[in-house]
């Protein structure tokens, strides 16, 4: 029987790629070993749903850049369709001012027949209600090109809201596309 102290030849740090729980063990103490040898294989399990959530993720990212792409489409739909009415808008401001004009004509030739004794009162009192008439639907008509402007305006803000969510649902499709990688190396190693 002999006293002492056994120190090993050589030692190794054995280091893994990815954590978890081992559940297999193909060395054991004293086992020779090659280079390139599974010594251990780690449950796949974790890394297995986190492949999947991975997966789901990149889909819900995928169904957001649809929804904001569609989010643009109607922000320039919505932008033609301003523009149509302002158009509109404006060409009802012009024939107002036109009916505006004409009824202000009418009205300086009705106060002239009046000075001749030609027509009555009555004809001048009605040109002047159609003179104011025509003015205040001229101003209503102006103001609603302002509004459906301001409308235009508000639209095209729209869309470059729906724009900077276009690239940003792209944006989120890279990182959960690199995510996906990452954990798929991972359950691979």
């Amino acid at each position: 029987q002999s006293t002492g102290t056994v120190n090993a030849i050589g030692t190794v740090n054995v280091l893994t790629q990815v954590s978890g729980e081992v559940i297999e063990v193909n060395a054991d103490f004293n086992t020779p070993v090659a280079a390139g040898m599974v010594l251990a294989r780690i449950d796949t399990e974790t890394f297995l749903a986190n492949v999947q959530q991975a997966e789901a993720d990149l889909l819900v990212a995928r169904a957001n850049l649809a929804s904001a792409r569609a989010n643009v489409e109607r922000a320039q739909s919505d932008i033609r369709n301003a523009e149509a009415s302002r158009r509109a808008m404006e060409a009802q401001r012009d024939n107002a001012q036109a009916a505006a004009d004409a009824a202000q004509r009418d009205l300086v030739r009705q106060r002239e027949l009046f000075e001749r004794a030609v027509v009555t009162a009555v004809a001048v009192a009605d040109g002047e209600t159609k003179a104011s008439t025509a003015l205040a639907q001229l101003e209503q008509s102006q103001a609603n090109v302002v509004g459906q402007s301001a409308t235009l305006d508000g639209r095209v803000s729209s869309l470059a809201i729906a724009q900077a969510g276009v690239a940003n649902a792209e944006a989120t499709i890279q990182q959960k596309e690199a995510s996906l990688d990452r954990k798929s190396t991972r359950l691979n190693s």
